[in-house]
């Protein structure tokens, strides 16, 4: 419902959901001033969908802004910086994928219309705000499908795999680090 939405909204700056084995997670974010995360590398994929307001991103010195109904597909090991709300507020939400999860290290590119996802996105708002029996068998089928409709969505282009691995801070333990030194 739209009521049970609103509260939702009203309650949080960053809002992380995992499932037990950690390989999918959802962040549902609300910034009312604009927020720069600097340029990080991150093990994990991310596709976030821009819910309301603006969303710059630059990933491998490309910059993409998205607006309303708009996803964009963060790759896994590539340099990206992000930042939220520069027009004022913005509001969205983020699939965290373990590259496990992605056979071969695939590249996506850009941004893609997501409005396709909009019933998906609000299903999983909604979820998350739930305290309902089988909530977290419910986020995690929702994150499967949400994963395989943005992978329709986007064009992946293989690449070879990492010759050697750095340990990362997740995508979850970085947005709390940030948001703590600019708090």
């Amino acid at each position: 419902t739209s009521m049970g939405l609103e509260s939702v909204r009203q309650s949080i700056q960053n809002l992380f959901w995992t499932n037990d084995r950690q390989s999918l997670g959802f962040q549902h974010f609300l910034h009312r001033r604009k927020v720069s995360y600097p340029m990080r590398l991150q093990e994990e994929y991310v596709f976030v969908s821009c819910l309301a307001g603006e969303i710059q991103v630059t990933e491998s010195g490309q910059t993409c802004t998205l607006h309303d109904g708009e996803v964009f597909a963060g790759n896994s090991l590539c340099w990206r910086s992000s930042e939220y709300g520069g027009a004022g507020s913005c509001e969205g939400l983020s699939l965290v994928v373990s590259p496990k999860l992605l056979p071969h290290w695939p590249l996506f590119e850009g941004k893609r219309d997501g409005q396709g996802l909009r019933r998906l996105v609000e299903d999983v708002l909604l979820e998350l705000a739930s305290q309902q029996a089988g909530k977290q068998e419910l986020l995690e089928a929702l994150a499967r499908e949400f994963l395989v409709r943005a992978l329709r969505l986007f064009q992946a282009v293989p690449r070879p795999e990492p010759d050697e691995r750095q340990r990362l801070l997740s995508r979850r333990h970085y947005i709390h680090a940030i948001d703590f030194m600019q708090g």
